[in-house]
């Protein structure tokens, strides 16, 4: 699923990252710890999501644009934090 969503680039990337924080604000809101919380929550969003593509691609960015380089962490980081708190009433409501 992330190859097929990096094909759009950097919007790929932030629609990966923005759902696999979704996808960890959800577990947190349910309620969800211990082994269960470590295996899906940390190990499989971290084999999802894109960080170190994400970094890449800004620094990348920043040789040619360096203010679309900073946007692309600042909308990111935003959309991410955005994410996760929508996950956890998600999760809170289940």
């Amino acid at each position: 699923a992330r190859v097929l969503v990096l094909r759009h680039g950097r919007h790929g990337l932030l629609l990966v990252n923005a759902s696999g924080s979704l996808a960890l604000g959800i577990l947190a809101g349910a309620g969800v710890h211990g082994d269960a919380r470590a295996l899906v929550g940390y190990g499989a969003r971290a084999a999802y999501t894109t960080v170190w593509t994400w970094m890449l691609a800004a620094d990348r960015t920043a040789d040619d644009e360096p203010r679309a380089a900073v946007r692309l962490i600042a909308v990111g980081v935003i959309c991410g934090i955005a994410a996760v708190v929508v996950g956890r009433a998600i999760g809170r409501a289940w």
